[in-house]
């Protein structure tokens, strides 16, 4: 489920969610087929109250000629789209 910033930090807690912002990203296996590119940055999220490990994800969406003509993509506007948490 995507999530807005203010319902990832209800689920997981504003530290993790701030983790997962500052964390590397890169390229995800998935086709947008939509002229852009999807990254991902996946960080560990603690545990829920059964027990298993959470993760939260923040997803950002380039430009793909941007992305593919790009020599450092450090050079790109970074925005998250979304997050996930499982």
């Amino acid at each position: 489920m995507k999530l807005t910033r203010e319902q990832a930090i209800t689920e997981v807690g504003q530290k993790f969610v701030e983790q997962a912002e500052a964390a590397p990203c890169d390229y995800s296996n998935r086709v947008t087929n939509d002229g852009t590119t999807e990254f991902c940055a996946t960080v560990n999220a603690g545990t829920d109250d059964d027990g298993f490990r959470r993760t939260i994800t923040a997803v950002y969406f380039q430009d793909s000629e941007k992305a593919d003509g790009c020599e450092d993509l450090d050079d790109l506007s970074w925005e998250v789209d979304h997050y996930t948490v499982q």
